[in-house]
């Protein structure tokens, strides 16, 4: 028994060990119920490796957690068969979330718990009853839609909630690492306008002032230092000397720098050409399906055009960009800049998640990268998650093409543009 137990906990620290290199998924925080399926089977297979990586919470109680979501959305699929007219749904293009960088979404079990325990105390009868207390499913509400849609819809955020956690916790090592990517602090010093000043006074501002201030100069030497764990002991001591504009000035323009990146492009393709003001040829493998590229036209070209601009793909058998279609997968690009665009066949062309998905994806192609920000804060035991411009195509599922997007292609496409070093 002895040494079984040396063994497991043996095999538990080189599974840790691996886990701790990189997650092998990346969903932005409002994805689609696909995403969100797959994040839940990756979870099942490997529930006994990411067992230990939960940091004490007892999984279990976060099972049953994602077994209600998982009915929740079963349930959804049941009652949908007897109104295919009309059918109820969680998500759609005018409940779709951005998540602004002001207020971002923090999650763990200190978090998921009290909301589990409230929506289960205002759940309506019928809801609890089928879904609680594992009664058969009902084939007709017994409530209004809306009700029904509203309390499904916070269930399922709790469902995908709780299974990110779960999966995500396997590399809390990798994820602590990407507060070097939290951009708070300069967003929010940039703005401020006498910052100088509160800087020269620091230890005469009001203790909320100080308390507001700390943490984000705290993060402009995060962005800037290989060992950030140590900016907490280096701000302490420029606040005691009374260096903190010193220190500011040391590490700001690589906090902008880190938060510059999330918008630069820079990635230059030699397949594509600039060809005026008004338009910019792209190549695009023909789909074998004309209804595809149909659907390319209608999606990529009325998202990428900006005033009197336009992107055009130009279709060709001998164009290396391409879209493929593969069941059971999490919509992905093989990297900034490539040319497969990967997309799951079960989802409908038709669905909005679907459409926002290509529009979003083909930015990657492009060489854009994507603007929200998640990291592990260790002392909380949280996960920290925002999307820097939610009015943005590559931040947000509520975003759009910006001028921002059309500026940086025409700074690297457009000869006659200035020759900026990317």
């Amino acid at each position: 028994m002895f040494h079984q137990i040396i063994i497991t906990t043996f095999l538990l620290i080189l599974t840790q060990s691996a886990l701790a290199e990189r997650a092998p998924f990346d969903i932005d925080f409002y994805g689609s119920r696909s995403d969100y399926d797959q994040l839940y089977n990756y979870y099942r297979q490997n529930k006994m490796e990411l067992l230990g990586q939960v940091n004490g919470s007892p999984t279990r109680d976060l099972d049953t957690i994602v077994e209600l979501g998982r009915r929740n959305l079963q349930w959804l699929d049941h009652l949908n068969q007897f109104r295919p007219e009309n059918p109820l749904t969680f998500s759609s293009e005018q409940t779709q979330k951005g998540i602004p960088i002001e207020e971002p979404m923090v999650y763990g079990p200190s978090t998921i718990y009290p909301e589990h325990e409230s929506l289960l105390n205002h759940l309506p009868e019928q809801m609890k009853r089928v879904l609680v207390d594992l009664q058969p499913f009902e084939d007709q509400l017994q409530i209004e839609d809306e009700q029904y849609e509203l309390n499904g819809r916070k269930l399922d955020r709790l469902y995908q909630i709780t299974v990110r956690w779960l999966s995500l916790s396997g590399w809390k090592n990798w994820y602590a690492g990407r507060k070097r990517n939290d951009v708070r602090g300069y967003y929010f010093l940039s703005k401020r306008e006498n910052l100088t000043a509160e800087l020269n006074e620091f230890s005469n501002l009001p203790i909320d002032v100080q308390n507001e201030l700390t943490p984000l100069l705290i993060n402009i030497c995060e962005n800037s230092m290989a060992q950030w764990r140590r900016c907490p002991d280096l701000f302490n001591d420029a606040r005691e000397s009374n260096q903190l504009n010193s220190y500011y000035h040391r590490y700001i323009d690589s906090a902008e720098a880190t938060y510059n990146e999330f918008f630069r492009l820079d990635v230059r393709r030699s397949d594509t050409h600039w060809n005026s003001d008004q338009q910019m040829d792209f190549p695009f493998q023909h789909p074998n399906d004309v209804a595809v590229k149909s659907w390319l036209i209608e999606n990529i070209q009325d998202e990428w055009q900006w005033e009197d601009w336009k992107l055009v793909l130009d279709f060709s058998n001998s164009a290396r960009p391409r879209v493929r279609f593969l069941p059971n997968v999490t919509p992905n690009v093989n990297g900034l800049g490539g040319n497969i665009i990967t997309m799951n066949s079960l989802n409908s062309l038709e669905d909005y998640n679907t459409r926002w998905t290509i529009r979003h994806e083909f930015g990657h192609v492009l060489g854009f990268p994507d603007c929200y920000v998640e990291f592990y804060d260790e002392p909380k035991n949280l996960m920290v998650n925002y999307q820097i411009d939610i009015t943005n195509l590559m931040c947000s599922r509520r975003g759009k093409l910006k001028e921002t997007h059309h500026n940086e292609l025409k700074r690297v496409y457009d000869r006659r543009a200035s020759q900026a070093d990317i």
